[in-house]
């Protein structure tokens, strides 16, 4: 499992930012201060109730690879 994978989860769940944070914690990974990591808190603080194709855009406007399987 990876950190982008439980970010996905989060996501796709559309769970509310304090879940996210403790979904992510129990996995055992942490969000440092990168810009990645600064653009997956972003999500999850401000687009949780957003889709996934949502959030991808986003990122990939920043020039983020996006969230989950792309074909």
């Amino acid at each position: 499992t990876s950190l982008e994978t439980v970010i996905t989860l989060c996501i796709g769940l559309k769970l509310p930012p304090i879940l996210s944070y403790a979904l992510i914690n129990k996995a055992g990974f942490t969000l440092k201060n990168t810009e990645t990591h600064l653009a997956y808190r972003f999500l999850l603080d401000a687009c949780y109730s957003y889709s996934i194709f949502e959030c991808n855009e986003i990122l990939e406007a920043q020039n983020i690879p996006p969230l989950g399987y792309v074909e």
